[in-house]
């Protein structure tokens, strides 16, 4: 009876330390959240206020907080320029999704050849293909610039979508890397064991298996290439359009209130593609029976 009263005791004596430990977790717990809250306003969303405000801006002279007068006129000047700006983003998302399916096509069989060997020259030959995201584009750009005119591509759709490819296909190879560490090649291995032609192998297993990885590298590679300036005007020659092209005038103008408009504009499609491309992942894992 002793043993059990002290056995008791103890456990009582030892409760309170216990719930003192618990509620040290929650609060820490709920300390990192309000510290992560505060790191997305002040990274994302109190630029994106600034740029809201700023759009619909009249005069704002320094130091006033807000805005002395307010205006629509950015908007207006946005909507008449409607159709130039519709034709900009379509040619930007254009090359930008060629530059991603084409550096996903020479990236698969790289990242797949190097998880399968391993090896430390391996890791050399990985890090010389990671190289261009590394480089400044100028170092490379008129080299490539040249190489297309040699070959009768200059100033031409083709050798932006090309030069953009270079630029961001090591995002890509880098997270199918990864995903093919995570996976593993054995579910390709085991289709073409069982008689799957090459192309169906890539289709129906390998893709599917990696569809995290490419949506994860592609997502990068996307942005890069979308948002990319100096490339597809120096390889494009100023004949290819791009909202790069359109906005940096008037990013560079005194008009703060239009270069605000646009920023949101040239914001807005990623963040639309990025949310049509969570909502094809879902459908697909769903479909399957995949954890997404």
């Amino acid at each position: 009876m002793r043993r059990r009263g002290s056995r008791t005791g103890g456990a009582e004596y030892r409760r309170p330390g216990v719930r003192a430990v618990s509620e040290a977790g929650t609060k820490g717990a709920a300390l990192s959240r309000a510290v992560g809250l505060a790191l997305w306003v002040l990274v994302f969303a109190l630029p994106l206020a600034v740029l809201g405000i700023a759009s619909f801006a009249g005069r704002w002279p320094f130091p006033r907080v807000l805005p002395a007068t307010w205006s629509f006129r950015a908007w207006a000047y946005a909507a008449s320029s409607a159709p130039r700006i519709a034709a900009s983003l379509a040619s930007s998302t254009a090359y930008s999704l060629a530059a991603v399916l084409l550096g996903a096509a020479l990236s698969l069989p790289a990242a797949r050849s190097l998880v399968r060997s391993g090896g430390a020259r391996n890791g050399s030959l990985e890090a010389l293909l990671l190289l261009p995201a590394v480089l400044p584009p100028a170092s490379y750009a008129f080299g490539l610039n040249r190489l297309f005119l040699a070959a009768g591509l200059g100033s031409s759709w083709p050798a932006v979508v090309m030069a953009l490819t270079f630029a961001s296909y090591p995002y890509l190879l880098r997270a199918l890397i990864s995903g093919y560490r995570h996976t593993g090649t054995a579910f390709g291995d085991c289709a073409r064991n069982l008689g799957a032609g090459p192309v169906r192998t890539w289709l129906a297993v390998e893709i599917p298996v990696l569809l995290p990885a490419l949506a994860a590298g592609g997502s990068v590679a996307f942005l890069v290439c979308f948002s990319d300036y100096f490339l597809v005007f120096l390889t494009g020659g100023g004949r290819v359009d791009s909202f790069t092209g359109f906005l940096a005038p008037f990013l560079a103008s005194s008009d703060r209130s239009l270069g605000a408009a646009f920023s949101l504009l040239f914001l807005a499609l990623p963040l639309a593609g990025f949310g049509v491309l969570e909502a094809f992942l879902r459908a697909f894992h769903t479909r399957r029976g995949m954890d997404s």
